[in-house]
């Protein structure tokens, strides 16, 4: 299934975000480790759900019946299914990378020494805002694709009925990808609200506890996997 592409690429992404992780757990005064682990664990969930809608698309193609293969039953162009989302969620991607860079740029090191966390905090503010800004978009995507994922599979269930060949697989995989749309959902909408923090506004508390970061970040990515 070559259209899994974008699940390997995540698995990647995290695979060395969490190494990075460790890496600056074990010397918190390298900067580099903390920031290459906190951008790779902020992005690698975007390649989780375009590989949800490559799946969706190839199971509405496999399973829907001709006479119903149009905007009108499906809420979506079935022939751009694919490349709707993906744009969509390239776009937000594209937006949370510049976000993302901006921040990390303000946390670099400082060849002069004269810099404060304050003054960071300040600077970091744009690309705080352009980050939350992509998050939203990427919310807004996950739940419109859940929305029209969850009501093909109401609206196909009479088609089950039907042998297909593949022992009503695609069935399962239906609620497969409805599931960890809506995990991918519920980690974007943590990330969101845990982004915009500093010592004046924010949900200080999603910063300042680990067991936050496993649960509502970590652990649904996991299942999704």
């Amino acid at each position: 299934a070559y259209f899994f592409w974008a699940t390997i690429i995540a698995i990647v992404m995290l695979d060395l975000g969490f190494i990075c992780r460790l890496v600056s757990a074990y010397d918190e005064q390298k900067e580099s480790p903390f920031l290459a682990s906190w951008l790779m664990i902020l992005l690698a969930p975007s390649f989780l759900a375009a590989a949800c809608y490559t799946a969706f698309s190839r199971v509405v193609w496999f399973s829907c019946p001709t006479h119903a293969l149009n905007f009108k039953t499906l809420w979506c162009f079935p022939r751009y299914i694919t490349a709707t989302f993906v744009c969509f969620d390239l776009f937000s991607f594209l937006i949370q990378l510049v976000g993302a860079s901006q921040i990390s740029r303000q946390y670099d090191e400082d060849m002069q020494g004269n810099r404060t966390i304050a003054s960071s905090e300040r600077k970091a503010l744009p690309g705080r805002i352009i980050l939350i800004l992509g998050l939203v978009l990427q919310v807004l995507c996950f739940l419109s694709f859940s929305i029209i994922s969850m009501r093909y599979f109401y609206i196909s269930r009479h088609w089950a009925a039907h042998d297909l060949g593949d022992l009503h697989l695609w069935r399962k995989l239906g609620y497969t990808i409805n599931l960890s749309s809506v995990l991918i959902a519920l980690r974007a909408f943590y990330r969101t609200i845990e982004i915009p923090h500093d010592r004046n506004y924010g949900l200080l508390y999603l910063q300042s506890h680990e067991w936050c970061f496993w649960v509502f970040d970590a652990a649904p990515v996991l299942a999704v996997l």
